[in-house]
């Protein structure tokens, strides 16, 4: 099974250059991702994008600092 994403790219969000996936048509849903190694947008919503975007505008952006979207070095993740 493979997405139905029609749009991937880039948008700047408060200065942080934001990697971003779309699909589909209809009342908004957004999908954001856990933390973790290896998380991003496609790697935890590539199975529910497709099937959501039938009949919704599905938007999954990729958190600061995974998948494709930048850290900046003042953003600093720990335990804490």
């Amino acid at each position: 099974m493979t997405t139905a994403v029609t749009q991937a790219g880039t948008i700047a969000s408060a200065g942080i250059r934001t990697s971003y996936l779309q699909a589909g048509a209809g009342e908004p849903v957004i999908m954001l991702h856990g933390s973790g190694p290896g998380v991003s947008a496609m790697a935890n919503w590539q199975y529910t994008i497709g099937p959501l975007s039938q009949r919704f505008h599905v938007l999954a952006p990729d958190i600061v600092g995974f998948g494709a979207t930048e850290r900046p070095e003042h953003i600093v993740y720990s335990l804490r």
